[in-house]
């Protein structure tokens, strides 16, 4: 009797020890299945794409297709000198695209990646800025100047669209050996605000953001530009959303 007692209690025992065992790992599934939620990305950021390196794979794309038209030029030169011993017009024509293509080279290269807007453009307009009207920082009127729409803007926005927009396209980026911190480039916020449905247009988004920016809820990394459709990093002038 008394060990069919022992058994029964062990048995219950058990019992518990697994149901507790079945709760520790229901919670253990819970908290990995949550985890694994908020470490998927969005359908959203995952439509969202650096198109800085579509832009340069496209800059080398165009020089090795310039360099394989020069090189194709220069190989059946070659052969029409070994075949034949005519000058023609065609040859005369033929060793003048060889030429432009071999010394041209430098020219063509510097026409492709000497017109990044990032590395060239920007730094010279920035220059010229500076030059011309004496300031190195963006310039912008007072909160209790800017217009009710502006604000009215910013404050949905910051109501309604933050989190799932601060969730979505704020990364920690690298350009040029500097490292920036809980950023995204304009033309990600574009795209962002095209895809959620708060403009109808391109246009349109580049005027939202900057009443974003008027308003001060985002602002240029070094506080040099106002909103643009570019690859310039903003950040959001509040604290990050939990």
């Amino acid at each position: 009797g008394s060990t069919e007692v022992i058994r029964c209690v062990g048995g219950d025992g058990g019992g518990s020890g697994g149901g507790g065992g079945g709760g520790v790992g229901g919670s253990n599934s819970n908290s990995l299945s949550s985890r694994r939620r908020r470490q998927t990305p969005s359908p959203e950021s995952s439509i969202l794409r650096d198109r800085d390196d579509e832009f340069q794979m496209l800059r080398h794309i165009v020089l090795l297709l310039f360099l394989c038209g020069s090189m194709i030029v220069g190989f059946c030169l070659c052969v029409w000198t070994l075949v034949s011993e005519e000058v023609s017009g065609v040859y005369v024509e033929m060793v003048f695209l060889d030429a432009v293509l071999n010394y041209g080279q430098g020219v063509f290269t510097a026409v492709i990646f000497g017109l990044d807007t990032k590395l060239i453009l920007l730094p010279l307009l920035r220059w010229y800025g500076r030059v011309v009207h004496g300031v190195s920082t963006l310039q912008l009127p007072s909160l209790s100047s800017v217009s009710s729409d502006d604000m009215n803007t910013c404050e949905q926005f910051r109501r309604y669209h933050l989190d799932k927009c601060y969730k979505d396209i704020v990364r920690d980026r690298r350009c040029r050996l500097k490292r920036f911190n809980g950023v995204f480039a304009g033309q990600e916020l574009v795209d962002w605000l095209l895809l959620v449905g708060l403009a109808n247009d391109r246009t349109h988004a580049v005027r939202y953001g900057r009443s974003l920016l008027t308003g001060r809820v985002i602002h240029h990394v070094d506080d040099l530009y106002h909103f643009h459709d570019q690859s310039l990093f903003y950040a959001f002038c509040i604290q990050q959303p939990q």
